[in-house]
């Protein structure tokens, strides 16, 4: 691995680590010429929250100091996370990601999948490089999963029979998959034995279910400047979330939702009586609780684990999280939606 090069990303003892993660997802790209050096330091550049990174450090952390496999399963995991955002805005045709024009708004589709693929065999290499057998495993059941949720996902569009059990498979493999094998991975990687690092992965679990389910009321009562994408979105491609399964499951509510997924119609006015709808029914608020709770279940798995720094850096995470919920009720209608 080369020298790590600083940039500052995190403050305290972890501001380090991310640096040689920043570092090392730079490498990938900085000794490519021409239009892949540039669209790769590109897609590093547009940044994000490194959240996946910082679950891999910090779950091997509670069992032993950052080594070098433990910051390059940080940057493989997160690359593999990166590879998968630009995938999805191609398949979406997402206009916007981060507050930025999509990938392949700026570089066309074909070039947006290149720089995924390029993205996943950058994090297959690092991998082998430098971690044993059972992380590369854990990386590429994360792909399988995280497709498997992709297909699922197309196959229940504007689907009203669809129910919650299979909207928790569906993010248990979009979204939980990876969040549950960074924790998993790092904490592997950090020495921990098997049921400590069963312990890690149901705290990357629980997390990511709250993750997603904040994503799903964001996306219907968040504002663009906050979720850097464009609101209504799901809805639009008629994809059922947590907040419109709960108001499925209301009677009067549940039947002009159902109405509205058979004929197609997800769009225009429709957004704005949805958001309604699901205030009055509670939906958001029940999706809030149910988001909280899983919050509650990753801290208790936490709680299993040795009490370190590390430990502590990873509930207040979910603080951040719980902060989020909290400031997605403040207004749950803000501006018009269309």
């Amino acid at each position: 691995m080369q020298a790590i090069q600083k940039n500052q990303v995190f403050q305290g003892d972890f501001q380090m680590e991310l640096e040689r993660v920043e570092s090392l997802l730079r490498e990938q790209f900085v000794a490519n010429e021409g239009i892949l050096g540039q669209i790769g330091l590109d897609a590093i550049a547009a940044g994000g929250k490194r959240f996946r990174p910082k679950l891999v450090i910090q779950c091997g952390k509670i069992f032993g100091p950052a080594d070098e496999s433990l910051i390059a399963a940080a940057a493989a995991f997160e690359l593999l996370h990166l590879a998968s955002l630009i995938h999805d805005d191609v398949l979406d045709r997402a206009a916007v990601r981060r507050n930025r024009p999509a990938l392949y708004r700026q570089w066309g589709s074909r070039l947006a999948v290149l720089t995924g693929d390029y993205l996943l065999a950058a994090a297959f290499q690092i991998l082998s490089a430098n971690c044993p057998p059972a992380v590369l495993r854990l990386a590429a059941q994360s792909i399988q999963r995280m497709c498997r949720g992709e297909f699922n996902q197309a196959e229940q569009c504007y689907d009203p029979s669809v129910r919650r059990e299979q909207y928790y498979r569906r993010i248990a493999d979009k979204t939980g998959s990876l969040m549950e094998n960074c924790c998993r991975a790092g904490a592997l990687l950090g020495g921990a034995g098997p049921d400590q690092a069963e312990l890690a992965a149901a705290f990357g679990r629980e997390t990511g279910y709250a993750y997603q389910i904040i994503d799903d009321i964001l996306d219907i009562a968040g504002a663009e400047t906050v979720t850097g994408k464009p609101v209504g979105e799901d809805f639009r491609q008629g994809i059922l979330t947590l907040p419109t399964l709960l108001l499925l499951e209301e009677p009067e509510h549940g039947e002009w939702l159902r109405s509205r997924l058979e004929a197609g119609k997800a769009a225009g006015p429709c957004r704005r009586e949805l958001r309604r709808r699901l205030n009055q029914a509670g939906a958001l608020a029940a999706s809030r609780r149910i988001a909280a709770e899983h919050l509650h279940r990753a801290r208790t798995a936490l709680s299993g684990l040795p009490d370190t720094e590390a430990t502590r850096l990873l509930e207040r995470l979910t603080d951040q999280l719980a902060s989020g919920i909290e400031a997605s009720s403040s207004k749950d209608i803000p501006g018009d939606p269309n």
